[in-house]
């Protein structure tokens, strides 16, 4: 649901690993808040690809990160 709000659904369709169904998603989520998290990341391939934001120069990130959304998001009007 929120991927397609996002421009994501084809992207990243329903059953790709970097997708959680909603539902445990929120268990999760409420969890961590409950458990006073101040960070907290689903998924295990989430959690790799959230480390290797940390460790990695910021312009690469932003560039991954650009390219991304690029792919996904339709073109503005000019």
């Amino acid at each position: 649901e929120m991927m397609e709000g996002a421009g994501f659904s084809a992207k990243y369709p329903k059953g790709h690993p970097m997708v959680m169904d909603v539902e445990p998603c929120a268990r999760l989520a409420l969890g961590a808040m409950i458990a006073r998290k101040r960070v907290f990341v689903p998924g295990g391939l989430n959690k790799v690809a959230a480390f290797f934001a940390q460790v990695s120069p910021t312009k690469l990130v932003t560039r991954l990160v650009a390219n991304d959304y690029r792919g996904a998001l339709p073109a503005l009007p000019r």
